[in-house]
């Protein structure tokens, strides 16, 4: 499968907008924060749990004076397509928010959604209607996503058994924003990574019957839906800080459900997976 570019839903992958250079998508984010050097000391204090910066993308198109096949309109010239394909894809980056969507050689889809702050400049090449433009986006979420989410299924857990999450095989970046569903009868369910220290936990009952959603992503709505009649308390929820739950599979994918009052506990996790790339 040959790659393929969409920007906010319309293709540059063709003779019109040549994408001669997208080393860019390729760029993971650097770490955010210092280390912490003692008067007296040889070395640093490593801070720890340091959270990723903004990314960037930067992709060199050529814009050729012609049609997606190579023609140019009747009535038309050369240095008008040129102008008109300029024109779209000026309109196309310059939207409050740009959705990019890279679809891989292996015909997986990754999408990242920034905005171009950097100048768009245009430099003509020679006398012929071509010209070369460098754009730049800055990622504010600075991982790449897939397009669909994934997710493990309803997997019973018996208290403290830990469970690799094979389903989100192949991330690469934190995902911060996962959906925890747990199904009662559950008493103080727990979902911990043992390698990172990252939990969160519902200190209340779930009763037969009843299911709670736990939202990870701070930016929803309603964090917490609860079903069967169960109102959730947001002052049961307990999290190592600053995010409630934060699967890192650098530090491979191996998750811990803790709960109360014995028997075992369905327990589904989905969401998209992260990639620190394109």
């Amino acid at each position: 499968m040959i790659e393929g570019w969409v920007v906010n839903g319309a293709s540059i992958s063709n003779l019109a907008y040549i994408l001669t250079d997208a080393s860019g998508a390729a760029t993971a984010p650097g770490r955010r924060g210092d280390n912490i050097p003692v008067p007296g000391r040889h070395g640093e204090l490593r801070t720890v749990r340091k959270p990723y910066d903004v990314g960037t993308v930067v992709l060199l198109l050529t814009v050729a004076g012609c049609l997606p096949d190579g023609s140019v309109p009747g009535g038309s010239t050369e240095m008008a397509e040129f102008f008109a394909r300029a024109d779209a894809l000026l309109l196309l980056f310059s939207a409050e928010t740009v959705t990019l969507d890279h679809t891989r050689p292996d015909g997986s889809v990754r999408r990242c959604v920034g905005e171009v702050t950097a100048v768009m400049d245009f430099t003509r090449v020679g006398p012929a209607p071509i010209g070369r433009i460098s754009i730049a986006m800055t990622l504010y979420d600075p991982f790449w996503a897939d397009i669909s989410p994934v997710t493990t299924g309803a997997l019973t857990w018996t208290s403290g058994q830990t469970r690799t999450l094979s389903a989100f095989a192949g991330a690469s970046a934190p995902m911060a924003d996962l959906d925890i569903l747990i199904t009662g009868p559950a008493n103080n369910p727990e979902v911990r990574q043992p390698a990172t220290s990252s939990f969160i936990a519902y200190d209340g009952l779930i009763g037969a019957g009843q299911t709670l959603t736990i939202r990870c992503d701070d930016t929803v709505e309603a964090p917490l839906v609860g079903t069967g009649g169960l109102v959730p308390d947001y002052t049961k929820i307990r999290y190592l800080p600053p995010r409630w739950f934060d699967l890192t599979p650098a530090a491979g994918l191996d998750v811990q459900v803790v709960h109360t009052g014995g028997g075992s506990v369905p327990v589904t996790i989905s969401g998209r997976r992260k990639h620190l790339i394109g």
